[in-house]
């Protein structure tokens, strides 16, 4: 748990995106600020006493209240982890983090990356927090897009739409309890099929949830 922490932290330290922060009270357009130094914030339950008919209802309950917390713009960084002993042997790990600073693209390179510098830390060895890409030159650069031009390109292309496109089926019978409407199915893919879904999505240069949710 100890490397696990540094490596989150190491995280925060290396990327300048989860170091900022939003401020928009009393100015004139909100800015945001990316801080020198920010302690991320790291909790650790046990919950090893905890019978297995509880488990799943507390984690239900600690994870509404979660939600129901929310994320303070005003204080970086912006997101928290979590751990939950479950046993001596397994634990929960929750990352609660604000949608501003992270999305579908860049939530698995964090993984990804967090997940090489657990595994030096975790064998004793130094994990170099080498200096990121500077967020301000991103910012710097979506500031010298020509919105207007996108603007312009987009009205011409989306020219003759009158309304939204439906996804999927609309029988027109709506009813007031559409839960039974809908079930969890799992699938498990195997590795051909699984490369060849991400190969779909960088091709079409769309994440592969994008990818599953259009199918």
């Amino acid at each position: 748990l100890d490397a696990l922490g540094a490596a989150w932290q190491g995280a925060v330290d290396r990327q300048p995106v989860l170091r900022t922060s939003f401020l928009w009270e009393g100015l004139k357009q909100p800015v945001q600020m990316v801080h020198r130094n920010a302690v991320l914030e790291w909790t650790d339950l046990d919950w090893t006493s905890t019978g297995a008919a509880d488990l799943e209802q507390r984690l239900d309950a600690f994870l509404a209240e979660d939600r129901q917390r929310g994320i303070d713009l005003n204080r970086a960084p912006l997101m928290r982890c979590t751990v939950v002993r479950i046993r001596p042997d397994l634990a929960l790990f929750v990352l609660t983090f604000h949608h501003i600073i992270l999305d579908g693209w860049s939530v698995p390179i964090l993984l990804q990356e967090n997940e090489t510098r657990y595994g030096r830390l975790k064998r004793g060895l130094d994990a170099p927090c080498e200096a990121a890409p500077a967020y301000r030159d991103y910012i710097a650069w979506l500031k010298r897009q020509n919105s207007k031009g996108a603007e312009s390109f987009w009205a011409r292309y989306l020219s003759g739409m009158t309304g939204p496109t439906n996804l999927g089926s609309d029988t027109g019978d709506q009813r007031d309890d559409q839960s039974a409407e809908y079930c969890e199915v799992r699938r498990t893919a195997g590795p051909r099929l699984s490369s060849e879904i991400r190969e779909a999505a960088r091709r079409y240069r769309v994440t592969t949830n994008t990818l599953i949710q259009g199918a």
